[in-house]
Formats: structure tokens, sequence, C-alpha cells
């Protein structure tokens, strides 16, 4: 396998809000790791149809970036440059756009158990319900 100079924790994305994550396909290389191939910040539907679909577990899957990332140094100091040239989008600096440029030198993750985005209100909110739910079913057992 190519030396990898990035590596990111994968999460299920749900089609409906794919539009508000970075999202991320590739080809498996273990059973919860693939090297990716494409990677793209808050993609609109269609682009994520024909682009960023998975297969995983039988089923189409769309992996969104957890924002955990593990570089070494020479890419945070191309980062820095990259950054340093760019205006921010929306208040924020898009990582995920910086990554495109490292085609086939990033390999995602996929870790067991749940992630609950609290990113904004309504993601909180439903995140809330969720742990809630799991909690009260947990104290039932």
């Amino acid at each position: 396998m190519k030396f990898l100079y990035v590596a990111l924790l994968s999460f299920f994305s749900i089609f409906y809000s794919i539009n508000k994550y970075g999202i991320m396909s590739g080809k498996f290389v273990t059973s919860n790791s693939f090297i990716i191939s494409n990677i793209k910040e808050k993609p609109t539907k269609l682009y994520a149809k024909k682009y960023l679909k998975m297969s995983y577990e039988n089923s189409d899957t769309y992996f969104s970036v957890f924002g955990t990332y593990i570089l070494n140094k020479k890419i945070l100091l191309d980062a820095k440059r990259f950054f340093d040239s760019k205006k921010k989008l929306d208040s924020e600096y898009q990582l995920t756009s910086f990554l495109e440029n490292y085609k086939d030198k990033k390999i995602a993750f996929i870790p067991d158990g749940k992630y609950f985005d609290i990113g904004n209100f309504e993601s909180y909110n439903e995140s809330y319900i969720l742990f809630q739910m799991d909690s009260k079913e947990r104290q039932l057992n």
C-alpha cells in the first residue's frame, strides 16, 4: 500500500442531510477502512449520488467526515500555505477542500459506535432525543 498522508474518521450520513457535511468515497481495503478517492465539502445531492455513493453492508451508503484528522508535518505546512492564500467561507475554513489535493493519499476509518452531530440546533436536538432514548433503553435492560 502507498504511504498515506492523511487519516480521517468516517460515519454514515443520511442522504437527505449530506449537503450539511463533508462526504467522501473510495475503495475498501478492509471491512472498516477505505482509501479516499473523492471528498467534497457539502456536496449537492446530485453530485453525491453520482460520485460519492458507496456500497457498504449491502446498501447504498454515504460517509461523512467526522472532523478527526491525523496529518503529518508536511501536510500541516501545506495547509498553512493553502489557508493563508484563501478567504474564509461562511466564517470557517474548509479543510476538506484542501484535502482534495491529496488524491489516493487519504484513508478513512469507520469506527464502531454512534455519532451524534451537535453542529447546529436541529442536529443537536435530534441527537439529544436519540441519546435519551438510548439511555432509557439501557436502563430497561
